[in-house]
């Protein structure tokens, strides 16, 4: 389970698309990854490695999606 959180301002910001939000949650979601790689917990660090990819992949097709529009 990712131990990333939301914050209750975070999903306005997303769909606002400010990129300093992105930027936290990315950052955050990639100390957590390299910490629990650090310690050799790795079930989590691939939990948590999907939610970054996945994560990243959301954000860039929203970016396109609205750019189409």
């Amino acid at each position: 389970m990712p131990l990333t959180l939301f914050t209750p301002g975070f999903l306005r910001l997303w769909r606002r698309r400010v990129p300093w939000a992105y930027v936290a949650a990315h950052g955050g979601a990639v100390l957590i990854t390299a910490s629990f790689v650090a310690k050799g917990n790795v079930p989590a660090a691939v939990v948590n490695g999907g939610w970054l990819l996945g994560f990243g992949v959301a954000y860039a097709l929203e970016g396109r999606k609205r750019s189409r529009a």
